[in-house]
């Protein structure tokens, strides 16, 4: 079982107390009282887009980060399609002979 860290989105295992990632700390912290002060609560809102934002950075990178091993995938696919097609060569070309005659008969 995993569970996801909350800064990188990463899996990580359950038992950890720091993301292997990010070094984010998995221990949860008591949350601070809701400030009285108007000047604190603006302060809060900027902490909020902060970490907002940062979240949103994580996320990106995170597809970001993963699409280099579509290349590679993509390339395994083609490699076996045509090794495929290499050891089949001659039932397609008998299949193909018999297409064109079937579409010259119609």
């Amino acid at each position: 079982m995993s569970k996801i860290c909350p800064n990188c989105l990463h899996p990580v295992r359950i038992d950890t107390h720091y993301c292997g990632y990010c070094g984010t700390s998995l221990v949860p912290t008591p949350r601070d009282p809701a400030p009285t002060n108007p000047s604190s609560s603006k302060q809060g809102g900027k902490v909020k887009a902060k970490s907002a934002a940062k979240m949103q950075r994580a996320s990106k990178s995170g597809v970001i980060g993963r699409s280099w091993l579509r290349v590679p995938i993509t390339l395994l696919i083609l490699v076996l399609l045509a090794a495929l097609a290499v050891r089949f060569w001659p039932e397609i070309l008998v299949f193909l002979g018999q297409a064109v005659v079937l579409l010259k008969l119609s």
